[in-house]
């Protein structure tokens, strides 16, 4: 007879999360309509995965599952292209018989069957494995793309030596991102912005929309502006009239982290 079978994915890091899904399953269906639940477990550490395998008895009775899963878990779905003989391969192998079956093997901790705990119980409990998060940048870096090898990563690299949290599109947008709403929230989260002024800042039309932008923390004196012009009539007088520093190749660089350290007190 042939088998009918369902792969579902579960999350092995968060697993306890999995079982109102388990365990409604097994309360809607009867064991002559899915005549195996099991539970595949693969404890590699580089790779660990749960899912669950469904047998049913006939098409009909996973029609009807489909109805169900639908209805009510909209949100799951099958994993595809998933053999059970594959899943027996790489991992331990449970049958379900009923809701204490699931309590015994999916637990928070580690036991027999999950050698490793949930993610939060692990860090909760050892908290030195929690992952490093970055810092939420506060000092937007306000540019043209034109000077960014010149003058902007140079900026850059120095105030990350200094450990202090700057927002630089290279690093914040991503491909596929939306650039617009991306350098927006770089600017709203900003609590100190730093201009790279040129030639090529004042011809760009982005450039200009970002010194708007920012113009409450220009008038709040939360800002630096560096410029790198041979002709210094032409810079704006919202920023004429404030003191800047000259970049200087690159001469400026502890004064620019001075500055933010003494403005942020950090």
């Amino acid at each position: 007879m042939e088998d009918i079978f369902y792969c579902f994915e579960c999350n092995y890091k968060a697993r306890t999360k999995e079982k109102p899904f388990l365990k409604d399953i097994l309360n809607n269906f009867t064991k002559d309509e899915i005549t195996g639940f099991v539970l595949f477990v693969n404890n590699n550490m580089y790779s660990l995965q749960f899912h669950i395998g469904l047998y049913f008895e006939t098409d009909t009775i996973r029609e009807k599952f489909d109805q169900w899963l639908v209805k009510y878990y909209p949100n799951k779905s099958l994993k595809p292209n998933i053999r059970a003989v594959d899943l027996i391969k790489s991992a331990n192998v449970i049958s379900v018989r009923d809701e204490t079956d699931i309590d015994i093997a999916v637990t928070p901790y580690g036991n027999a069957i999950f050698l490793f705990a949930e993610q939060n119980t692990l860090e909760q409990d050892f908290p030195q494995y929690q992952p490093v998060k970055p810092v939420k940048s506060k000092i937007f870096l306000s540019h043209s793309s034109l000077d960014k090898k010149t003058i902007v990563q140079p900026i850059f690299n120095y105030l990350q030596s200094r450990q202090l949290p700057v927002w630089l599109d290279k690093y914040e947008i991503d491909y596929g991102d939306n650039i617009y709403q991306k350098v927006s929230e770089g600017i709203q989260n900003a609590e100190f912005a730093i201009f790279v002024l040129t030639e090529n800042f004042l011809a760009s039309k982005w450039a200009s929309e970002e010194l708007s932008s920012l113009t409450d923390l220009i008038f709040n004196n939360y800002s630096i502006v560096i410029v790198d012009m041979e002709n210094e009539t032409l810079i704006p007088k919202i920023i004429s009239a404030r003191k800047y520093m000259k970049w200087d190749n690159g001469n400026c660089l502890p004064a620019i982290s001075d500055t933010i350290k003494r403005k942020l007190n950090i």
